[in-house]
């Protein structure tokens, strides 16, 4: 089973690497992706035939089933087209799908033949939006570029699926006025047409709509056990074997729950309990045992520090940010991020010097690279060919990464009889968030001694802790320097009464 499921794995792989490679074409057409919104405009679409060129269609634009803005918005695409010498036509287009519950509205942005792609949700309101963009091809391709500006009756809010704001744009109905920051290479600012055309020649590009991960998992025992949710409505699962089907979600108590429902009835369906931060799920399938499961953010090494600068963009008058990850593990990767797509730049190990801020890096691509002071603080001058960005030459900026999670301060150090021969080790960590936990440890055990809160006095060394079983207790300098004289009765431990030294975090 497990074998089938690596084979599985690395056929996925090789299918993203052939749709991510070059630009020169169009994307195989991916059906299975399609939304059913093409098949149900067209069956409304009175008209037949070839469909025109963007600058064509913006002259007589096709009529759909509906004339209510509102409605129009999520029949069929509103693309932006043109020639390319030697090419297919370059297609950038926006797919907007129905509400659904708890989600919300999704759209997909495809530009560059989807190899630039966005993905989350979208509002629209019947408020009036000004715009500024290219009516035609000519207009943006002019010495300087020809914009017209207006003003649509309804704008539309691009979202994140975390809810941030990406941009907005006006929109009519007949056309999207896209100048949002969601953009791709010769997409726009552009005047996007309404196709609702189920034989338009742009078929196989709308068609070709890359699944974007909204939701993805791994098993807590089993790294080969994953579970994806598209942005489609469409998701993979390799819990036990590779399943394809749809999802619906809907309000749970502590979070959502996802129903996934196989495309064969020979496959196994599941219900899937993920918590309101998404950062872990338990997957059931139909007649199984629970699973735990994951985020893959959550999974894995974490960013320790990070870098950022920026890098221009070859033939571009917009800059690239060029951002490297140092993970907790030692390893390092650098990438650079453009037009909403990420690429890789350069990947090696770090380690810290023993002045505690010079940083050496072993680049694959750049080699050997060694941190230093700048005026923005540590810095890191990196150079390194890229075959996609060209000569990079751009100083990175080194700052820790904030997790958001409380960390320890100060530490309480001490230790208790538990036997005639041994004692427990007592470790208690004073929390930047005022919060403190003491937990005792002997023989490859832990166990929760205490817990409370802690305020650092005025004086800058004195410390008053409000522990739940021990109370209020101070602290006194002895000694061993600061410590405080704990007692307790413990469920286990019986009667404490230990000296616990307060000392920085090693």
């Amino acid at each position: 089973m497990k074998a089938k499921k690596i084979v599985a794995l690395l056929a996925g792989a090789s299918l993203c690497v052939s749709m991510l490679a070059g630009c020169g074409s169009e994307p195989a057409s991916n059906s299975s992706e399609a939304s059913d919104s093409t098949q149900e405009s067209s069956a409304q679409e009175s008209g037949s035939g070839e469909a025109e060129d963007s600058e064509e269609s913006e002259e007589e634009p096709r009529q759909t089933g509906s004339t209510d803005p509102m409605e129009m918005i999520h029949q069929g695409y509103y693309s932006w087209t043109y020639p390319v010498d030697g090419m297919d036509d370059m297609c950038a287009f926006f797919h907007f799908y129905e509400e659904q519950p708890v989600l919300g509205a999704v759209f997909y942005a495809g530009f560059a033949w989807n190899q630039i792609t966005y993905a989350g949700t979208y509002t629209v309101e019947q408020t009036d939006c000004p715009y500024n963009v290219c009516f035609t091809r000519e207009d943006q391709m002019a010495d300087p570029a020809v914009y017209t500006e207006g003003t649509a009756p309804y704008t539309v809010t691009f979202f994140d699926f975390q809810g941030n704001e990406l941009g907005k744009c006006g929109y009519d109905g007949e056309f999207l006025y896209n100048d949002s920051p969601v953009d791709g290479t010769g997409g726009g600012p552009a005047k996007y047409a309404h196709d609702t055309d189920a034989a338009s020649k742009y078929a196989s590009t709308y068609e070709a709509e890359l699944g974007i991960a909204y939701l993805d998992f791994v098993a807590a025992e089993e790294k080969t056990s994953t579970l994806t949710l598209y942005h489609n409505g469409r998701y993979m699962d390799m819990v036990n074997m590779m399943v394809e089907g749809t999802w619906s979600m809907a309000e749970a108590a502590e979070g959502y729950e996802y129903t996934l429902t196989p495309d064969s009835s020979s496959d196994t369906g599941a219900v899937v309990a993920v918590a309101a931060d998404e950062a872990t799920a338990t997957y059931t399938p139909e007649g199984g045992e629970a699973v735990a499961m994951v985020s893959t953010v959550s999974a894995g090494p974490k960013a320790a520090m990070e870098m950022k600068g920026t890098t221009p963009i070859p033939g571009q008058e917009v800059e690239a940010e060029v951002v490297g990850q140092l993970f907790d593990d030692g390893n390092v990767k650098v990438t650079a991020s453009a037009f909403g797509s990420v690429f890789d730049l350069d990947e090696g190990t770090w380690t810290m010097g023993e002045d505690g801020y010079t940083i050496t890096f072993q680049f694959k691509n750049a080699g050997e690279l060694v941190s230093g002071l700048g005026e923005a603080g540590a810095v890191l001058q990196y150079k390194v060919t890229s075959e996609i960005m060209g000569e990079v030459d751009t100083e990175l900026v080194i700052s820790i990464v904030e997790s958001g999670e409380p960390k320890a301060a100060l530490q309480l150090k001490g230790e208790i009889p538990v036997t005639e021969e041994a004692n427990a080790d007592v470790v208690g960590d004073m929390y930047d968030d005022g919060t403190v936990k003491l937990v005792a440890s002997a023989f490859g055990q832990e166990m929760e001694l205490d817990a409370g809160t802690w305020v650092m006095g005025e004086d800058g060394f004195t410390v008053t802790f409000t522990f739940d079983n021990a109370g209020e207790i101070v602290s006194a300098v002895g000694e061993s320097g600061a410590a405080i004289q704990y007692k307790a009765t413990h469920e286990v431990l019986g009667e404490v009464d230990t000296e616990l030294v307060i000392s920085p975090v090693e």
